[in-house]
């Protein structure tokens, strides 16, 4: 059995695909009694290495995404040389498994027998006993082969009703073996499987898996005692729409307990309800009650009514995700909302509108937008609907964030990325991923968090419209006026030429980071917070003459003090500077009043405040790795304030 993970360190996610098939197969009498699984196959090496592990196997199976395809691919391809008799099976959601794919998948891959498409555990068990007994195999469901240039389909197999049905690996044994190899395992959960959504670039979206399979609340309780007695301290609930059931608020529960008790499993990241209700609200608050819960997630993907239409997608109304959002502040808990860039139908200026109506509903926290990467078994994937749309894409390196930048990797994994459609040609998208620099670095990252909102909220501006000022600004940097944004702009432009080229880089090179594959607004961020003197200088320059072009009114010291808060407030890696600053208006006020989505006026106000140092880091790894890295995953970025 092989799934190939990748690893952050020591540390790695436990491989739960081949963990259900193993266990799944091994619940059975008849394939005990003529199998043996001899190892789960997890670790990255060369692949004559894992060839080199094989005692003249009978079956070679192997569980594909984006980070092992091209790896698991080439294992297969040498074992068919060094084994021709071997039977070799390949499932997984980068193995395609509708017809018009699966036939040329399998005829450019000759050396794989078998593709089994969606829901693995039955069709593996079930190929496997055929294989014993000579049983017909176009009987089988979920099979896909190509037998003397002839391919043979099989019937779709439809998704499981009852999880209860399918053995775990966590309860039978499976994964007990590699708990002690020296590697700290985070484990994935399936409470429940299936989604009732149909969204165009995500595998869930398969018409295949609308359906919802539940476990029982016996499986789940003696599934935590596993995560508690395994000291498992990460724990990531796989479920499509978590947050949606009475069964999650109940599962909420049993984890806060578990915490409270053992410790165990300290971090919960969760795949949230596309439309958050306010039952998701409940399980958050329950799991922020004993601090194990990740920010959580109000996504929207675009906020276009054709780009929507085109993905299938629907999302909730601004305005009540607004409301949704000031309960979560008042709870203290965190929220991010993912965009996507390159939707077909949308453009840059829909694009643009979506991300200024996504920060003014109240979205303060963290907004992720990534570019469109291409998954096997989704609409996005499918010949017609790229020539429909004019998809324009490019094939990358694996885009992880934070993955590791070592060069012994035995084979490069690479994912296919939408750089244009008809209504985003290429020079359109380059200026969202622009756009997105500017909002992540300085928005999300908070390096110009309250002067943005400042713009806003005090001067009715759009942050966006002072975005675009900002970048245009930057390009032109007459006189050499803005040197440290220049240098900036200069390394978002050298790394889209790089993306464009298909190997998409950002340089690091005056930085000394650790070597992983650092975002470029993380980079940015992390640089300009080491010259903050400087960049704040630079900045209040653009400001001021943002200002003058739109003829806005703005007392000069009250913008100086704006950015004297702002300065104070973001964590750095040489502490807050001035413990205690005077202000002569309600600054302090009128900031946590816009964070709460309440917002007031500035008024004429003496304030006194006072920060505290309640991050400190000793060094340019710790900032940047605990700060920078983690913090985005749920971490305030501010010193904690008090004020008279």
């Amino acid at each position: 059995m092989h799934q190939f993970v990748q690893f952050f360190g020591s540390e790695a996610w436990i491989p739960l695909s081949i963990g259900l098939i193993t266990a799944h197969s091994r619940s059975n009498e008849e394939f005990n009694r003529n199998y043996e699984i001899n190892d789960l196959l997890y670790e990255r090496m060369s692949p004559q290495e894992i060839v080199a592990k094989y005692d003249d196997p009978y079956i070679l199976a192997f569980s594909t995404y984006l980070w092992n395809i091209n790896l698991s691919l080439e294992v297969a391809r040498l074992a068919k040389e060094s084994f021709p008799h071997v039977i070799i099976v390949f499932g997984g959601p980068s193995v395609p498994c509708d017809v018009g794919a699966a036939d040329p998948f399998l005829r450019k891959h000759p050396f794989i027998d078998a593709v089994i498409g969606n829901e693995g555990e039955s069709s593996f068990l079930e190929y496997s006993l055929a294989l014993l007994n000579n049983t017909d195999l176009l009987t089988l469901a979920g099979l896909h082969r190509v037998v003397d240039n002839v391919y043979m389909p099989s019937p779709a197999r439809q998704l499981t009703k009852n999880l209860d049905d399918l053995a775990s690996p966590y309860l039978n044994g499976t994964f007990d073996g590699i708990m002690n190899r020296g590697i700290k395992f985070h484990a994935i959960w399936e409470t429940n499987r299936g989604c009732p959504f149909q969204c165009g670039f995500c595998y869930w979206g398969n018409q295949s898996r609308a359906l919802k399979a539940r476990a029982s609340a016996e499986r789940i309780e003696q599934e935590m005692d596993w995560f508690v007695k395994n000291e498992i301290n990460l724990l990531y609930i796989a479920d499509s729409n978590f947050g949606w059931s009475d069964q999650d608020i109940v599962t909420a529960k049993g984890l806060v307990y578990c915490k409270r008790k053992y410790g165990f499993p300290n971090k919960v990241i969760v795949s949230w309800a596309k439309n958050a209700t306010d039952k998701c609200f409940e399980v958050a608050k329950i799991l922020n009650s004993a601090s194990a819960c990740y920010p959580i997630t109000m996504s929207y993907q675009s906020l276009d009514k054709e780009a929507l239409k085109n993905i299938k997608r629907s999302n909730i109304a601004l305005d009540h995700s607004k409301e949704l959002r000031q309960k979560y502040r008042a709870a203290n808990l965190s929220t991010y909302t993912d965009l996507l860039i390159g939707i077909p139908g949308e453009t840059s200026e829909s694009f643009i509108n979506g991300l200024e109506n996504i920060i003014s509903s109240g979205e303060h926290d963290q907004i992720q937008i990534y570019p469109i990467r291409i998954l096997p078994n989704t609409d996005m994937a499918q010949p017609e609907y790229i020539k429909e749309h004019k998809v324009k894409t490019i094939w990358t390196p694996l885009q992880s964030k934070h993955g590791s930048l070592s060069n012994d990797d035995p084979v490069t994994e690479t994912e296919e990325i939408i750089i244009a459609t008809s209504t985003m040609p290429t020079p359109d998208w380059r200026m969202a991923m622009e756009i997105t620099w500017f909002t992540q670095s300085f928005f999300c990252l908070k390096s110009a968090f309250f002067i943005c909102l400042f713009l806003n909220l005090h001067l009715g501006q759009r942050i966006m419209d002072f975005a675009q000022f900002f970048l245009q600004k930057i390009r032109e940097n007459k006189n050499n006026q803005f040197p440290l944004l220049h240098r900036e702009m200069n390394r978002v432009e050298n790394y889209l030429d790089n993306f464009l080229k298909g190997d998409p880089m950002v340089d690091t090179s005056d930085l000394d980071l650790l070597a992983v594959r650092w975002p470029i607004e993380e980079v940015s961020f992390i640089k300009l917070s080491l010259e903050r003197k400087s960049f704040y200088k630079e900045l209040q320059s653009i400001v001021d003459e943002f200002i003058a072009l739109k003829k806005l009114e703005c007392d000069p010291k009250l913008l100086n003090q704006i950015f004297q808060y702002q300065e104070a407030r973001i964590v750095n890696l040489e502490g807050p500077g001035d413990t205690q600053l005077i202000f002569d208006y309600n600054i302090p006020q009128f900031f946590d009043a816009a964070m709460l989505l309440k917002p007031i006026m500035i008024k004429p106000q003496s304030v006194k405040i006072h920060i505290e140092e309640n991050y400190h880091y000793n060094n340019l790894t710790e900032f940047t790795q605990y700060h920078v890295w983690y913090g985005r995953q749920g971490k305030a970025f501010y010193y904690k304030l008090s004020y008279d």
